[in-house]
């Protein structure tokens, strides 16, 4: 494993954090970043599947996520 640095160190659990859907307000005043805005400049590519739950809402008329949906057996 290479060495990391310190600020590695730093990215390593703000990165873990925001994957696993923490607060990005509450990872951005645990790392003394101005504002959310300036954490979601840095971590916001690691964010999980954005773009496919905006999908589900938005095929679901808006109402919530869409659950995998199984097809009836053909005759």
């Amino acid at each position: 494993m290479p060495p990391i640095g310190l600020h590695g160190l730093r990215h390593s659990p703000a990165s873990y954090l925001i994957s696993q859907n923490a607060s990005v307000i509450a990872v951005s005043h645990r790392l003394g970043h101005a504002s959310p805005s300036v954490t979601l400049d840095i971590y916001g590519q690691v964010l999980p599947d954005d773009d496919r739950k905006l999908a589900e809402i938005a095929g679901s008329g808006g109402h919530g996520a869409v659950k995998n949906k199984k097809e009836p057996p053909k005759p």
